[in-house]
């Protein structure tokens, strides 16, 4: 929260390299960061006995209505020096069809958040074979997300799947990971740690 904070701190823009440079380096892995906390908390909340439709009403219903108000009001303030109807329209339905366009980017990862929800109870029936399969499978996505169309953030959903799968892993595993040796957890996260830097470079 703090670093996407810091990364929307408009008034603080410009050309000061200070400020190109910690920019560059939040986003360069803050959501993927996100995600990936998502995945685990995801994974952790999730109550198997409820059916497919119950789970699906109650996300719709917790994130589609602030998603909405937040959209609108974004669209109003848009276009509030020069109101005009159907621009005002153009932008609610871009929250619909292309997030990542029009006036209201900001709240894009709620609506990649609310795919990831709706995809987990097919998710946790895989086996673990096929779960490791789809986590490659992710890799190779994110690898080529930057040509998918952002229609249904589609470009986002392919580039930030492989860390909801990495926080559904970590949270499957956690058991273990709290009971491994220090020397264990250390060798374990050398692998994450070159991720990161590679992201930063």
């Amino acid at each position: 929260i703090i670093l996407v904070v810091l990364g929307h701190h408009k008034f603080l823009r410009g050309y000061a390299d200070w400020y190109l440079a910690y920019d560059a380096i939040i986003y360069s892995f803050h959501m993927g960061f996100f995600m990936c906390i998502s995945g685990f908390l995801i994974k952790y909340s999730y109550h198997p006995d409820m059916t497919y439709w119950e789970y699906v009403k109650r996300k719709i219903k917790k994130f589609v209505p602030p998603y909405l108000i937040v959209g609108v009001i974004g669209a109003l303030i848009a276009n509030i020096s020069d109101f005009s109807l159907p621009r005002f329209i153009k932008d609610i339905a871009l929250l619909f069809y292309s997030p990542l366009d029009g006036e209201i980017q900001i709240i894009w990862y709620i609506y990649v958040l609310l795919i990831f929800y709706l995809i987990t109870p097919f998710i946790m029936k895989l086996s673990k074979k096929t779960f490791y399969v789809l986590l490659a499978l992710a890799v190779g996505m994110s690898c080529i997300s930057h040509v998918i169309p952002d229609i249904f953030c589609l470009s986002a959903i392919f580039r930030l799947f492989v860390f909801y799968l990495l926080g559904v892993l970590i949270c499957e595993h956690r058991d273990k990971i709290k009971t491994a040796k220090n020397q264990v957890l250390f060798y374990s996260s050398i692998p994450f740690l070159l991720f990161c830097v590679s992201c930063i470079w």
